[in-house]
C-alpha cells in the first residue's frame, strides 16, 4: 500500500520528509473549479514545483451543488465537473473522493428510489469527464451524521457494480465505517470495486484520544484479506495532528507498521 496524507500543497514539503508518498489537498478550493482559469495558476503552479503530487482530492461538490434532490442543476454539475476533472488531471491526480454528504442529502419524504436513479445519472455524467482526464472517482461511504444517503459500503456497491467501470470506484473510510459500526468484512465483499482509503489518526500517547476506538490494525487486515494494496490517506478528523514536523513522522511509521505486521 502506498500512504499520503489530508492536505494542501502548502504541507507538501513537511509530508514528503514525513515519509508520506503523496498528499490529498481539496476540490473545492485547490482547484476551485468555479473560478476563472487566472485564479487557478497559482495553485496549478504550487502542484507542480512540489516534488510530492496530488495523487488524491477530496471535498468534491459544495453542499448546494445537490446531485439529488428536488434542486438538481444537470448543466451547472456538468460545467462543474469538466473544469474539475481538467485542473485534477493537469496537477497529477489520479483519484476524486466523492463524499460530499451535504450533495447527496436526500430530502425529507423523498423518495429513496429516486435519489439512486438521480445518483446514477450524476455517475453517467462524471464517467466520460473521469475517462478523458484517467480519474478515477471514489465514492465514499459517510456515516448517518454526515448524511442519510450511500452510508455503507455494501449500499455503494448496489450502486458501482451496475456500472462496473474503473471510472466508478469506492473509498472505504474508517472512521466512518466505525461510527455506523460497519463491519469489516464488506470490505471484502466490495474487494473487486476498491479505489481508495481514509483512516483517521491512530492512538499515540501525546495524541488527543478519540470518544470511539479505531481498529486500525484489524481494517487493515481486512483490506489485506480484500486483497487490496492501494493508496491511504490520513485524514486528521478533528484536528489532533498538533505539530506536523513531529507527528506526522511517526504516524506514517505506525501505519506503515500496521501493513507489514
Amino acid at each position: 500500500m502506498r500512504f499520503g496524507c489530508c492536505a494542501g500543497p502548502e504541507k507538501a514539503d513537511v509530508l514528503l520528509k514525513a515519509g508520506c508518498d503523496f498528499y490529498e489537498p481539496t476540490v473545492i478550493n485547490h482547484l476551485v473549479p468555479e473560478k476563472s482559469e487566472e485564479e487557478f495558476m497559482f495553485l496549478k503552479e504550487q502542484f507542480i514545483k512540489s516534488k510530492l503530487k496530488p495523487e488524491a482530492f477530496n471535498c468534491f461538490l459544495p453542499g448546494d451543488l445537490k446531485v439529488v434532490g428536488d434542486t438538481v442543476d444537470e448543466k451547472r454539475f456538468a460545467e462543474y465537473i469538466s473544469r474539475a476533472f481538467m485542473r485534477a488531471g493537469e496537477a497529477g491526480a489520479k483519484i476524486i473522493v466523492f463524499g460530499s454528504g451535504g450533495s447527496r442529502m436526500v430530502p425529507d419524504n423523498y423518495l429513496t428510489e429516486k435519489a439512486v436513479s438521480q445518483m446514477k445519472r450524476a455517475l453517467e455524467i462524471i464517467v466520460p469527464a473521469a475517462k478523458q482526464n484517467k480519474l478515477a472517482v471514489c465514492i465514499e461511504g459517510l456515516n448517518k451524521k454526515a448524511t442519510n444517503f450511500l452510508n455503507r459500503i455494501d449500499d455503494i456497491v448496489r450502486v458501482v457494480r451496475e456500472f462496473d467501470v474503473p471510472e466508478i470506484r469506492i473509498l472505504a473510510n474508517l472512521f466512518h465505517m466505525t461510527i455506523d459500526e460497519e463491519p469489516f468484512f464488506n470490505l471484502v465483499s466490495a474487494a473487486k470495486y476498491l479505489g481508495h482509503i481514509h483512516v483517521p489518526v491512530p492512538d499515540l500517547e501525546w495524541i488527543d484520544k478519540y470518544e470511539v476506538p479505531f481498529e486500525h490494525k484489524r481494517f487493515f487486515n481486512a483490506l489485506k484479506q480484500a486483497g487490496y494494496d492501494g493508496t491511504v490517506s490520513l485524514e486528521d478528523n478533528g484536528g489532533r495532528i498538533k505539530n506536523w514536523d513531529h507527528d506526522v513522522p511517526y504516524i506514517m511509521k505506525v501505519l506503515k507498521e500496521m501493513v507489514v505486521k
